[in-house]
């Protein structure tokens, strides 16, 4: 009975999009569409443009619905890459312009491998600036939608547990799980 059902990324996006100001309700009904088209990292797994094309909806019009998903929780949701992904959170945190979002738009390969003498050098500025980058960028969520993947891991706590004492096989119950009863001394008297 105590078992709560977690809310789903859909769910939880559907509520933000529900209380948020929308200027039209096709906004609205893009934004639910695209809600229905992510992943569990909360990433889109069709292009915009793929999706405009296959439905018929104008691009503008798909691209204020990713806009919008986009300013919802968690930071990154909507993003049709990673590199757009870090770059939205980045956005978000008011680091528009800074390194680590000019390194993430243009370098993000050589990001990932590493090769911070080289984007050091492409920029024109020190080393560790570039190394405070990307720890920064590190700190970011590749998987904003992480914690709302629906976890399997059902754990089972035994009530008895049979150990050996002194060279015998012994039963003993771990008291574990079972619900501690305490009587009130008012009601005990």
């Amino acid at each position: 009975d105590s078992i709560v059902v977690p809310t789903t990324l859909q769910e939880h996006l559907m509520s933000q999009l529900h209380t948020a100001e929308v200027a039209n309700a096709g906004v609205s009904k893009h934004v639910e569409y695209l809600i229905g088209n992510l992943d569990d990292r909360g990433f889109l797994n069709t292009k915009i443009e793929d999706i405009s094309l296959q439905n018929g909806i104008p691009i503008n019009e798909l691209l204020a619905a990713k806009r919008l998903l986009q300013s919802f929780d968690p930071i990154g949701v909507g993003s049709e890459d990673l590199r757009e992904c870090l770059m939205v959170q980045l956005d978000r945190l008011g680091k528009r312009g800074s390194l680590a979002y000019r390194v993430l738009d243009l370098y993000l390969d050589d990001l990932a491998n590493k090769r911070y003498p080289v984007i050091a050098r492409k920029f024109g500025v020190p080393l560790d600036q570039i190394a405070r980058a990307a720890d920064f960028i590190g700190t970011l969520d590749p998987r904003p939608a992480q914690r709302f993947a629906i976890s399997n891991n059902n754990y089972v706590t035994p009530d008895v547990v049979v150990e050996r004492q002194g060279g015998e096989w012994v039963a003993v119950m771990t008291n574990d799980d079972l619900p501690q009863l305490r009587i009130s001394n008012t009601y005990k008297d």
